[in-house]
């Protein structure tokens, strides 16, 4: 009877043991399904395109005629208006971490403008320089974008014995 109680035990902290340390491989039905790999199309949408477009020149006007160009181009400008005149450069875009792909696609419109990230949340703002001029191409543009995203290779998909199971 002893034996059997400590065949029992020893038994049971195997399958603990490996249940706990990821060794196991339950069935595939139990495993949760492998996540879906994003196709280019995807990683390509910024998603929504919301700016705020800020004139940092003596020319007046320049936030709206740069804002109504920009809605043409699929964008949804929030506000316009001036701020803090820079003293050089095109365009600067600033941007919260969380919209960096929007900040690509608006500094991808102007060519020359720096990218600086700044705090918050949900915020891209453009600011248009002394040295602006006019917005670059929907072509030109669309081509800058695309050399700014992130190239990666796929990352390899566990397998279903691993931890998730084939997408059917």
């Amino acid at each position: 009877m002893t034996t059997v109680v400590v065949a029992l035990l020893a038994g049971g902290g195997y399958f603990a043991y490996l249940g706990l340390s990821g060794s196991s491989s339950p069935s595939g039905a139990a495993l949760p399904l492998c996540p879906k790999q994003q196709s280019t199309a995807q990683a390509q949408n910024p998603g929504p395109l919301r700016l705020t477009v800020k004139n940092a020149t003596l020319r007046n006007g320049l936030a709206a005629r740069v804002s109504k160009a920009l809605k043409k181009r699929g964008f949804t400008v929030t506000s316009i208006g001036n701020t803090v005149l820079m003293g050089k450069g095109v365009a600067t875009v600033r941007y919260s971490h969380d919209r960096k792909l929007v900040a690509d696609k608006v500094a991808a419109q102007v060519v020359g403008a720096t990218m600086v990230p700044f705090g918050g949340h949900g915020k891209v703002e453009l600011d248009l320089g002394p040295q602006f001029h006019s917005l670059t191409t929907p072509a030109k543009a669309e081509a800058a974008y695309l050399r700014r995203l992130p190239t990666t290779t796929p990352t390899p998909q566990p397998t279903a014995t691993e931890s998730c199971r084939a997408r059917g």
